[in-house]
């Protein structure tokens, strides 16, 4: 009887522990942002000494776009200036020049 209840209870904490954990991840809105600014002046500085073309800046931009518009429906993405308090950054990995910070 002892044995039913804590199996019962166990696998009941997995289940809350899993939904939690899933509909954290898929459907619960978090505030990111992302600095455009210096993105964009680290593309014009590579290309203002150049280290890219004019044809690898804009494909370096369309790239950036491109991925902020792939980011999931519940993220709710802000330019770094219009954030006040509270998100957390967004870093672009795929960034060839500057910093990597977008």
């Amino acid at each position: 009887m002892l044995k039913n209840i804590l199996i019962s209870a166990l696998v009941a904490v997995f289940v809350t522990v899993g939904g939690i954990y899933l509909y954290d991840d898929l459907y619960a809105p978090k505030v990111y942002y992302v600095d455009i600014q210096t993105f964009m002046k680290n593309v014009s500085k590579a290309y203002v000494e150049k280290k890219i073309t004019k044809s690898e800046m804009t494909k370096e931009v369309e790239l950036f776009a491109n991925w902020l518009k792939k980011q999931p429906n519940n993220r709710v993405v802000f330019a770094v200036d219009s954030v006040v308090a509270g998100g957390r950054k967004l870093v672009w990995k795929n960034s060839q020049h500057g910093n990597g910070e977008n």
